[in-house]
């Protein structure tokens, strides 16, 4: 697999963490809107700060924006070791994400695995 075909699978996949977080942080809101209304007897419930629900945004922001940068700024490197480290981080970072964001919306997943492995394997 070239480099950037790497890049750009995982600046897409990090992309789908993203949007799995944003995904899952609004079917949160929603069930708790909906529990908490039932719970109070028709009245949702109100509280100031953030949330448990803010979580799975807050995790696929930062794994989506960490996938991009290092995969932008190590797949396309000259150095092999370099490009090894930089998918060896993509992939742990994928796996570690995918707990709080459906796995990247599983594409996402899917997308960072391929380009980490295509970047550790990538010989020049």
């Amino acid at each position: 697999m070239n480099t950037s075909t790497a890049t750009i699978l995982a600046a897409v996949g990090g992309v789908f963490y993203f949007i799995g977080g944003l995904t899952r942080s609004l079917l949160e809101s929603i069930l708790h809107g909906v529990n908490s209304i039932i719970a109070f007897g028709g009245q949702p419930a109100t509280s100031s700060g953030a949330s448990p629900v803010d979580s799975p945004l807050i995790i696929g922001l930062i794994v989506g924006l960490t996938v991009i940068v290092v995969s932008l700024s190590t797949f396309d490197s000259s150095r092999r070791v370099v490009r090894m480290g930089g998918g060896c981080l993509v992939i742990v970072v994928a796996v570690l994400g995918s707990f709080a964001t459906f796995g990247g919306l599983v594409l996402g997943l899917i997308m960072t695995v391929i380009a980490g492995i295509g970047a550790i394997t990538y010989a020049s």
